[in-house]
């Protein structure tokens, strides 16, 4: 016998009424989204955070968790503006794998405004500092692929 299939929940906007109601009662709406006020509020209040690069994807461009911490340097060319998305970092039985996006129609190229490639040029910026001053010992993440960090 099969069960079912679930319906997947209509996602609801964080309006003031619903933080007030959510406050008052403690109840949450399964799914519930920011305004573009809140958002950036968010952003503005962790811009100096180590992963904002990270957040501005996820939150602005509509990445999924995996997709932003599996996202290397050679899939973006800042200089054209675009990200490809062909790969999500996921953790199974408490290790760490890279794996394909979600579904195939998750493997696609996005588009990056003027503030998202700043972010992203600032992350690198930073990556590039620490690894200068780490010195030879020095290893990102992303070296795990065959298009890893590069530290020049």
């Amino acid at each position: 016998m099969e069960l079912p299939k679930a319906r997947r929940p209509k996602a609801v906007v964080w309006t003031p009424y619903r933080i007030e109601a959510w406050r008052r009662t403690g109840e949450r709406p399964v799914v519930a989204v920011w305004t573009a006020a809140q958002t950036a509020q968010f952003l503005n209040s962790i811009s100096e955070h180590r992963l904002y690069a990270a957040y501005h994807l996820i939150a602005l461009r509509g990445l999924r968790r995996g997709e932003a911490a599996g996202l290397r340097w050679c899939d973006l060319d800042l200089d054209g503006k675009t990200a490809m998305i062909c790969q999500q970092l996921q953790q199974y039985d408490g290790r760490l794998a890279i794996c394909p996006p979600k579904t195939p129609h998750s493997t696609r190229v996005i588009a990056l405004d003027h503030t998202t490639v700043a972010a992203l040029r600032a992350h690198r910026d930073r990556q590039q500092r620490e690894a200068t001053l780490y010195g030879a010992g020095y290893r990102a993440s992303a070296e795990r692929s065959d298009c890893g960090y590069d530290r020049r």
